[in-house]
C-alpha cells in the first residue's frame, strides 16, 4: 500500500472512530464491530483492501460473537461526532463565541458544557428542578443563560458553573414554560419567551425586569437583531412580531404561516428574518417592510428550529422529520439534507466560523457544514420503525414505519425490493402469511390492510377496531388473522373474507402473539393473560409480573413465554403454571423481544439504542449491537443466524451473527 492509500485508510478510520467515540467510551470491546459496520460503506479500494482480511478472519474463526449489519444506516457523511451524557434527551445547544465549547440543555434538568473539538464533557450544571428547555452563551463567553419548564431563568458563571442569579415568578418572571432565552449582542440585556404569552427583557447584570411585551399567544422564540435595537418573536398564534428593544413597542406583525411559529432569527446584517413553523415550512421576510420573500419547502413534518450562518449566506433548519436541511439564504434553494438523528431535531446552530453545526434531537450531534456529501442511496424509512417480520422462508423482510409506508427487503442482502403505500397514517404492525403470499399490516387510523406480497397490490381493508392496531399476526394455517388494539380489544378475523369471527374484550393491548400451535393468544398490557384462540375464553391470568409489558414471544414448544418490560427486565414464564422461570435484569427499558427458532437465544431491543442477544437458559448476555436510535422491534431469521430490527430513526438493521457457538 503506497503512502497515498495509507493516508486514505487513516482518514477513513479517523472519521469512523470520531463518529463511534461516544459508543466506544462505554463499550471499547465493540471496537471492531462498530468500526467495520461503518467502514464497509466507504467506497475507497484502499479501505476495502485494509479491512477485508480481518473480516474474513472474524467470520471464519470469530474470536468472540459479533454482528455484521448488511443495511447501510441513514446517516450523513457530514456527521463529525455525537455527544452523549444527558439522561433525558436534549432540547437546545449553542456554541461559545470562540467556538471552543458547546453548551446543552437537557431533559434531565441539567446543563452540560462540552469541548467542541474532541466532544469531551467538561462540566455539568445543576440547579433547575425540571426539564431545561433553552440555553445560550453571553457574547463574551463568560456567562450562560438558561430557561426551564420550572418557569425560572438562571444566569451562570461559564467557568465555575456557579449560579449568579435566578429569575423566579415571585420577582416578575414568567408564569409558564420558558422556551427561549438569549443575550443581546452587547451582553447587557436578556430576552426570554414563554408560554405565558409574554416576552420579557431583563438587565443581564442585575436581573431587573425592564419590559414585558404582550400581544402574542404562547411564545416559542425571541431573538435580538444584530444591532440590539429590535426583537423578533414567533408564537403559537401563527404570527411573527417585530418589537422595539428599547421601548417594548410593537413595530410590525408578519402573517403567513398557518400553524405555530416555533423558531425565528435575524440575518447577520439585520435585513431579513427567517421563521420555522409547524406548517412544515420556513419563510424568509424583509425585516424592514415585513414582506414575505420566500417560502422554503422540503421538510416533511414540523420545522422546529432555524438559524442563519455567520456570513448570512446559508440557513440551517431542524425538523420533526428527523432531518437537518441547509438552504441558500438568497434564493431559498435547498442545498443539502443531513440525516442521523433518531428524534425530532429541536435546535440547530452554526459555529462562529460557520464551519460546524450543532444540533439536538435526543442526543447532540456535531456536523461539518462544508462537507461534500458522499453519493449514496437512502434506502431506509423516513421515520420510526414500528415492526419488522421475516417471511417463513427467510427470503424477505417486511418493515412498518411511522412514515406511513411498508418496505419489502431481500432477507439475505438487505436490498430494498419494494415500497408499499396506501396507509393514511403510521403503520404500526406487519406480518407475513405462513405461505409468504400475503402481508397484513395495521395502522394508526384503526385499519388492517392485506397486500399481495409479490406485487404490493392491496387486496382488502379490514375495519372494526376503534383504536390503533398495535399488532397483527397470522394463524399457523394462514386462515385467520389476530389483531390487538389500544381500544382494549383483540379481534380474530377470517383472512379470506375479512369477517370478524370473534372479539375479545381485554385491557389496553400493546402487542399480541400467537403460540406456534395456534391455540393460545398472549397479548401484552398491564396485566398478562392467555386466551383460547378458538373460543376466546380466558385461560390464565399471570399474577406477580411487572406492569407495562411491551412485547412477548412464545418458545417453539409453546411451554414458555418471554416478556419485555418497561421495568428493565426480561422475564421467562411457564405458560402452564404461570411460574416465573427467569428474570433477566437489563439497564434500560426493553421495548421488544424475540426468541430464536430453537428457543436457545433471546433478542431484545431497548431505549438505550441497543440490540442484545441473551442465552435463554442462563440469562447471560451474549452480544450487543449499537443502533443509531431506540430499538423498537426485532425478529429472528427462520434459520436463527440473523436478526432484523428497527429503530426510532427509520433504520432497519439486518444483522448476520457470528461466533455464537464458539
Amino acid at each position: 500500500m503506497n503512502q497515498t492509500d495509507q493516508c486514505v485508510v487513516l482518514e477513513a478510520f479517523a472519521r469512523a472512530l470520531s463518529r463511534e467515540a461516544h459508543h466506544l467510551r462505554q463499550r471499547p470491546d465493540l471496537l471492531w464491530q462498530q468500526l467495520y459496520n461503518r467502514l464497509q460503506w466507504v467506497e475507497k479500494p484502499a479501505v476495502k483492501e485494509a479491512i477485508q482480511p480481518e473480516f474474513i478472519r472474524r467470520t471464519t474463526h470469530p474470536p468472540r460473537p459479533w454482528a455484521h449489519n448488511l443495511i447501510r444506516p441513514r446517516e450523513s457523511g457530514a456527521l463529525v461526532r455525537t455527544l452523549t451524557g444527558h439522561t433525558g434527551g436534549t432540547n437546545s445547544a449553542a456554541f461559545s463565541p470562540d467556538g471552543k465549547r458547546i453548551v446543552s440543555a437537557g431533559g434531565d434538568k441539567t446543563i452540560k458544557i462540552w469541548d467542541a473539538e474532541v466532544g469531551k464533557e467538561l462540566c455539568t450544571l445543576t440547579s433547575h428542578t425540571d426539564n431545561v428547555t433553552t440555553v445560550s452563551f453571553s457574547p463574551d463567553g463568560k456567562r450562560i443563560v438558561s430557561g426551564s419548564r420550572d418557569r425560572t431563568i438562571k444566569v451562570w458563571d461559564a467557568e465555575t458553573g456557579e449560579v449568579l442569579y435566578t429569575l423566579r415568578r415571585f420577582f416578575g418572571a414568567h408564569t409558564d414554560i420558558i422556551h427561549s432565552v438569549s443575550f443581546s449582542p452587547d451582553g447587557i440585556r436578556i430576552v426570554s419567551a414563554s408560554m405565558d404569552r409574554t416576552i420579557k427583557l431583563w438587565d443581564a447584570e442585575t436581573g431587573e425586569e425592564l419590559h414585558t411585551l404582550t400581544g402574542h399567544g404562547g411564545v416559542f422564540s425571541a431573538a435580538f437583531s444584530p444591532d440590539g435595537k429590535r426583537i423578533v418573536s414567533g408564537s403559537r398564534d401563527n404570527t411573527i412580531k417585530l418589537w422595539d428593544a428599547e421601548t417594548g413597542e410593537e413595530l410590525r406583525t408578519l402573517v403567513g404561516h398557518t400553524y405555530d411559529v416555533r423558531s425565528v432569527a435575524f440575518s447577520p446584517d439585520g435585513r431579513m428574518v427567517v421563521s420555522a413553523s409547524f406548517d412544515n415550512t420556513l419563510k424568509l421576510w424583509d425585516a424592514e417592510t415585513g414582506e414575505e420573500l420566500h417560502t422554503l419547502r422540503g421538510h416533511e413534518w414540523f420545522v422546529d428550529s432555524v438559524a442563519f450562518s455567520p456570513d448570512g449566506k446559508k440557513i440551517v433548519s431542524g425538523s420533526s422529520d428527523l432531518t437537518i436541511k441547509l438552504w441558500d439564504a438568497e434564493t431559498g434553494e435547498e442545498l443539502r439534507t443531513l440525516r442521523g438523528h433518531a428524534s425530532a431535531v429541536d435546535s440547530v446552530a452554526f459555529s462562529p466560523d460557520g464551519k460546524r453545526i450543532v444540533s439536538t434531537g435526543g442526543d447532540i450531534k456535531l456536523w461539518d457544514a462544508e462537507a461534500e456529501e458522499e453519493p449514496q442511496t437512502i434506502t431506509g424509512h423516513a421515520n420510526r420503525i414500528n415492526s419488522v417480520a421475516f417471511s417463513s422462508d427467510g427470503k424477505r423482510i417486511a418493515s412498518a414505519s411511522s412514515d406511513n409506508t411498508l418496505k419489502i427487503w431481500d432477507g439475505e442482502t438487505g436490498e430494498v425490493l419494494r415500497t408499499i403505500t396506501g396507509h393514511l397514517f403510521w403503520v404500526i404492525s406487519v406480518a407475513f402469511s405462513p405461505d409468504g403470499k400475503r402481508i397484513a399490516s395495521g395502522d394508526g387510523v384503526n385499519t388492517i390492510k392485506l397486500w399481495d406480497a409479490e406485487t404490493g397490490e392491496e387486496l382488502r381493508t379490514l375495519t372494526g377496531h376503534t383504536g390503533w392496531v398495535k399488532s397483527v399476526v397470522f394463524s399457523p394455517d394462514g386462515r385467520r388473522i389476530v389483531s390487538g388494539s389500544n381500544d382494549n380489544t383483540i379481534k380474530i378475523w377470517d383472512a379470506e373474507t375479512g369477517e370478524v369471527l370473534r372479539t375479545i374484550i381485554t385491557d389496553f393491548v400493546d402487542s399480541v402473539t400467537l403460540s406456534p400451535d395456534g391455540k393460545r393468544i398472549a397479548p401484552t398490557s398491564d396485566t398478562m393473560r392467555l386466551w383460547d384462540a378458538e373460543t376466546g375464553e380466558e385461560l390464565r391470568t399471570f399474577t406477580g409480573l411487572a406492569k407495562s409489558l411491551h412485547s412477548a414471544a412464545f418458545s417453539p414448544d409453546s411451554k414458555r413465554i418471554v416478556l419485555s418490560s418497561a421495568h428493565r427486565t426480561i422475564k421467562i414464564v411457564d405458560t402452564e403454571t404461570g411460574e416465573e422461570l427467569r428474570n433477566i435484569i437489563t439497564e434500560h427499558f426493553v421495548d421488544t423481544v424475540a426468541l430464536s427458532p430453537d428457543g436457545k437465544r433471546i433478542a431484545s431491543g431497548s431505549r438505550d439504542n441497543t440490540l442484545k442477544l441473551w442465552d435463554a437458559e442462563i440469562g447471560r448476555e451474549i452480544l450487543t449491537c449499537l443502533a443509531l436510535g431506540s430499538v423498537n422491534c426485532c425478529t429472528f431469521h427462520p434459520r436463527g443466524d440473523m436478526v432484523c430490527c428497527g429503530d426510532e430513526g427509520g433504520n432497519v438493521y439486518l444483522l448476520r451473527l457470528f461466533g455464537l457457538d464458539g
